[in-house]
């Protein structure tokens, strides 16, 4: 049993050693974007703003779209839809 004990305060203890001296912790680095990068990313968003203005997909919803109605002010008619939903 002595001996049991002996060992398991060695392995302890060499664990403590590593933890102390040896062990580093790992160190993650992240890339920051080269001004270049950041130039190819804005011309790509560029690009797919061009073709989703060109194509665009028709809104599917339960909520219904209504215009704005030049002849009223934008308060009635923004109280008017709140009203209607009541």
């Amino acid at each position: 049993m002595k001996i049991y004990v002996e060992i398991a305060i060695f392995i302890l203890f060499f664990i403590y050693l590593y933890k102390k001296f040896c062990w580093k912790p790992r160190i993650k680095i992240v890339k920051a974007p080269t001004p270049d990068d950041i130039k190819k990313q804005h011309k790509r968003d560029r690009r797919f703003r061009k073709i989703k203005r060109h194509f665009r997909i028709p809104y599917r919803g339960k909520t219904q779209i209504t215009e704005f109605d030049k002849t009223k002010p934008y308060i009635e008619s923004a109280w008017n839809e709140v009203e209607h939903r009541k």
